[in-house]
């Protein structure tokens, strides 16, 4: 910029009005809050590889950033995915945030700030000191108010682009005497700092060159901005940041995220109230980082993932994007699955210690399922099973024919692809005479086909196993009903041939570590009486606008993974406009 357009924003700070300053982080909640807080899973432009806006002063032990699209036409797309019940939700989420940060001092955000902010605008949760307990409404509420855990609050900034300083000058020039507040100014290391408590909360502003406008809740916050703009080490540097934002670049972005994975690590295992153990948490075990791109579609929205390791991380990731089979061999109508590429390595990855203290009665502690495994069956986990479970692997569920009077039941299906057949061979013929002399199964050979089955019956037949071999070498264990395995066996058509699959797992991945494919309409939606818990009621509205979700994730190399997550979603018309602004009082609370 021109050093006349530099002149033309310093009166943000040494005349500006807080109602300019207050309309500046108004930009930020209207574009993010309903959203950050209600959906957290078009034409084209050119693909925006460049950094998140404030990459670059935001610190590096930031906990996240989340970087919105500003352009209307994307916000009015979303506004339509969802069923009425959702979308009015949402709609008054954005009205409560538009009233309290624009309407309470006098703007409007097309009258005065869309014409100068620039196409992205970033909200970064910076690191705090302490943990609050914050609760929602129990699991029999009928609200709509998402289910508040244990929380830690975090400093947030808003970084705001500024791509017209003209325009932006035309909305600054308003007097202070048109707003009513009262405004300090100060320096922190040659920064002019502004700030307010006379509003409905508390701000501080900054303005770094001529590039973008800092707004923030608390100003320590925004001193951390200032040290990072001054020298300090931001998320830009990151090792890896920079080359996995540009792998999952995408074609006009709504939502750009980073989470840092360390950070927020720790922060998951600090929680006074129940620490949660790093087992099961993957994506944040080991990593250095995850980054994400989403993109508003026709049908819903595609989440274009990654996480990577830190350079000096010991750890590498084994390249094997072998899992291509479980789709082919499942049934067509299948409404879940979740699948991998090595059976054997995933155990290995999630029984590593994590150094935190993991709950010593939890299944889910790696010792006790193996014992747990060892005293239910005699068998050894990793030597007489994991030891030729070395391939692809997968559970689903599939919707089979129930008893009389009973409609559409559901059946699990169990499958590993075996790396050695007479190993595992062996294994299950001591798992089938465990299962007759110890738990008094009647255990039986059958046939389909001309395959060989094998079959327990639970006393009084209240439970049927079914377990065989499919293409070869891939073991299954059908359980439920008896119809089950007929399901499986005797299907036509596969998963992969199903149009609401195909629709959620198409990728740019040539190939795969695996799936997670959930068909919501009919597991969750529908009125068959499948065998699963209820969702808690204040999540069931939500669960009824999507239709369905898939992720498909690929090693990309030893040092990062891949993920693509694709939700479909209702439509309903909603053209509606937001509800009429009512100005927030004097002295109201913080959102």
């Amino acid at each position: 910029m021109t050093q006349k357009r530099l002149s033309a924003l310093r009166p943000l700070l040494k005349k500006g009005t807080p109602a300019a300053l207050v309309g500046l982080g108004a930009a930020i909640v209207i574009g993010a809050g309903g959203l950050a807080a209600y959906w957290v899973i078009a034409q084209r432009k050119p693909v925006i590889a460049s950094m998140p806006v404030g990459s670059n002063i935001i610190p590096q032990d930031a906990l996240a950033t989340l970087t919105f699209s500003t352009e209307p036409g994307q916000w009015r797309s979303l506004r339509q995915f969802g069923t009425p019940e959702t979308q009015a939700v949402l709609d008054k989420n954005l009205a409560e945030f538009r009233d309290r940060f624009l309407t309470a001092y006098g703007y409007d955000y097309r009258r005065d700030i869309q014409p100068w902010i620039g196409q992205e605008i970033t909200i970064a949760f910076l690191t705090a000191p302490t943990t609050v307990q914050t609760t929602g409404p129990n699991s029999n509420s009928n609200s709509l108010e998402p289910i508040k855990p244990a929380v830690l609050q975090q400093p947030m900034v808003m970084v705001l682009p500024i791509a017209d300083a003209a325009a932006a000058q035309a909305v600054f020039a308003k007097t202070q005497s048109e707003a009513g507040q009262t405004w300090t100014t100060r320096n922190y290391k040659g920064v002019e700092i502004r700030e307010s408590t006379s509003g409905p909360h508390p701000i501080s502003a900054a303005v770094f060159g001529t590039q973008f406008v800092v707004v923030a809740p608390d100003d320590t916050a925004l001193e951390r901005i200032i040290d990072t703009y001054k020298g300090g080490e931001s998320i830009a540097s990151t090792p890896g940041y920079r080359q996995a934002i540009g792998q999952i670049a995408a074609a006009d972005p709504f939502m750009r995220a980073y989470v840092n994975a360390p950070v927020a690590r720790d922060l998951a295992t600090a929680n006074t109230i129940q620490p949660l153990p790093t087992q099961g948490m993957s994506p944040l075990q080991n990593n250095r980082g995850i980054a994400a791109t989403l993109t508003l579609a026709t049908e819903g929205i595609r989440i274009q993932g990654i996480s990577w390791l830190d350079p000096d991380n010991k750890q590498r990731y084994q390249v094997q994007n072998t899992a291509a089979q479980a789709p082919k061999l499942l049934p067509r109508d299948t409404v879940l699955l979740i699948s991998g590429g090595n059976l054997q390595q995933f155990w290995q990855t999630y029984s590593q210690p994590s150094g935190t203290d993991v709950d010593p009665k939890s299944l889910g502690n790696p010792a006790n399922f193996r014992q747990a495994i060892q005293e239910a069956t005699g068998l050894d986990l990793e030597q007489d099973l994991l030891s030729w479970m070395n391939g692809e692997f997968g559970l689903a569920v599939i919707p089979v024919a129930g008893q009389a009077n009973t409609g559409t039941t559901a059946g699990i299906v169990l499958l590993t692809k075996a790396g050695d057949r007479s190993a595992a061979d062996r294994a299950l013929k001591r798992l089938d005479n465990v299962m007759s002399d110890r738990y008094r199964f009647k255990v039986s050979e059958d046939q389909n086909n001309g395959q060989p089955l094998v079959k327990w019956v639970s006393p009084f037949a209240s439970l049927t196993v079914t377990r065989g071999w499919l293409s070869g070498d891939v073991a299954f264990m059908a359980i439920g009903s008896p119809a089950t395995s007929d399901t499986l066996l005797k299907s036509t058509s596969s998963l992969e041939q199903s149009d609401t699959f195909r629709n959620v797992t198409t990728t740019d991945l040539s190939s795969n570590n695996g799936h997670f494919f959930i068909d919501v309409d009919r597991l969750l939606n529908s009125e068959n009486s499948f065998p699963i818990p209820a969702l808690p009621k204040n999540m069931q509205a939500f669960a009824k606008a999507i239709r369905a979700i898939g992720v498909t994730t690929a090693i990309q190399n030893e040092r990062s993974a891949r993920y693509d997550i694709q939700v479909l979603l209702h439509r309903t018309n909603n053209s509606n406009p937001l509800p009429t602004p009512s100005p927030v009082p004097s002295g109201s609370p913080t959102p």
